[in-house]
């Protein structure tokens, strides 16, 4: 019996061994795991996020389940028919459509949202993808044009871009750098609304792709975003955005963000410029 256990704690021992040994050596069976986690800890986030949401209304559009309180019954059915609008375009453009229907939850207190996605800031954004789910700031709170509402909310509204965030996230099974999607959903939007965020930002040649890649959230984010912005244009504008959907696809493989590029485009990410 004693043997019995010494062989199984051997086994145990042999097969943690292999898993670690794996896990140093083998880049993508890393992304595999990086994907499994951020699966599952979404899948615990939205049911959290729901469950202190409970009491808010439910509206059901073909795409999309909102979630509002009473106050955002008007911006609910305009954010239904703005994500409506968008929806082919955008799966279209990614080749890639979502199997259920996406959760967007409008907010009419600020507080709530930096609560629900776990942020810790000063200012409250308009729209975060967080725990598989758009989280958006009532544009009643920062929309002051009332006379053009609805064209404000929709072409400078978060809807596009935070819905471009869960279709890369589905793609890449959560297997993707912050600036890499921060890139592609300011690149979305403005090639399907027309709105190009921080046109006039400067100082954004400072930055270069290996500081997006490692240490993205200590840049000034001003920079860090259009910069994002600027790399994922030039590689559309390059190579044609068909390639850029092949490195989020072999990311989605289990592959890191060098190793797809230099798979994909035949060159070194930290090359880009």
């Amino acid at each position: 019996m004693k043997k019995h256990i010494k062989d199984i704690f051997r086994l145990l021992i042999v097969v943690i061994l292999v898993f670690i040994f794996i896990s140093i050596t083998n880049v993508k069976f890393i992304g595999y795991l990086k994907g499994s986690i951020n699966t599952l800890y979404n899948n615990i986030e939205k049911k959290r996020i729901l469950a202190n949401i409970k009491d808010y209304d439910i509206l059901e559009t073909k795409h999309f389940v909102i979630r509002f309180d009473e106050e955002n019954k008007e911006v609910a059915y305009l954010t239904g028919e703005i994500a409506e609008k968008y929806y082919n375009v955008v799966c279209k453009m990614f080749d890639y459509y979502p199997k259920e229907k996406s959760i967007i939850i409008i907010y009419d207190d600020g507080n709530e949202l930096l609560k629900n996605t776990r942020l810790n800031k000063q200012t409250y954004p308009i729209g975060v993808y967080y725990g598989g789910v758009i989280n958006i700031l009532s544009p009643k709170l920062w929309i002051n044009d009332i006379e053009n509402f609805n064209m404000v909310y929709e072409k400078d509204g978060p809807i596009v871009h935070e819905f471009t965030h869960l279709i890369v996230d589905k793609i890449t099974h959560g297997n993707y750098p912050m600036w890499l999607t921060e890139g592609i959903a300011l690149y979305t939007e403005y090639k399907l609304t027309g709105f190009e965020w921080g046109k006039d930002i400067q100082y954004v040649d400072k930055v270069d792709i290996k500081s997006l890649d490692k240490n993205f959230y200590e840049l000034d984010q001003y920079i860090a975003y259009r910069k994002s912005f600027e790399v994922i244009k030039k590689i559309s504008d390059v190579w044609g955005f068909e390639k850029l959907k092949d490195i989020l696809i072999t990311l989605g493989e289990g592959n890191n963000l060098k190793s797809s590029t230099k798979a994909v485009l035949k060159i070194n990410l930290y090359d880009l410029k």
